[in-house]
């Protein structure tokens, strides 16, 4: 392991420091997209997707920092590449004249 000042861990602290960036910059997009009553729900969707996956940056760094520093607790239960595999999202099916009983709605019957 390096001393930290090579040229290799320069540009990973260079990257680390864009992750860490561009999930600010995304924070701000949510604060925004949220405010907005009239965002559907793809967006919110898609929003959320985002976010997760600068969440999975945002944690790699700080494990990262925390090794250089000797601060990550073996007690961790591995790389979050392994704790945090991403769900994907079908699109729901909805019928016309169905209500969706998720929400408490009663379903009807379809003529």
């Amino acid at each position: 392991m390096g001393d930290g000042t090579g040229v290799v861990s320069q540009m990973a602290d260079d990257m680390e420091d864009l992750q860490l960036d561009m999930a600010d910059e995304l924070l701000g997009h949510a604060v925004d997209l949220l405010a907005d009553r009239r965002a559907t729900e793809p967006q919110i969707r898609f929003l959320t997707d985002r976010l997760t996956e600068s969440l999975r940056q945002v944690v790699r760094v700080a494990e990262s920092r925390g090794l250089r520093l000797g601060a990550i607790s073996s007690l961790r239960a591995g790389p979050v590449s392994e704790r945090c595999e991403p769900e994907r999202h079908e699109p729901e099916r909805h019928e016309p004249g169905r209500r969706d009983p998720e929400r408490g709605e009663p379903d009807v019957e379809v003529p």
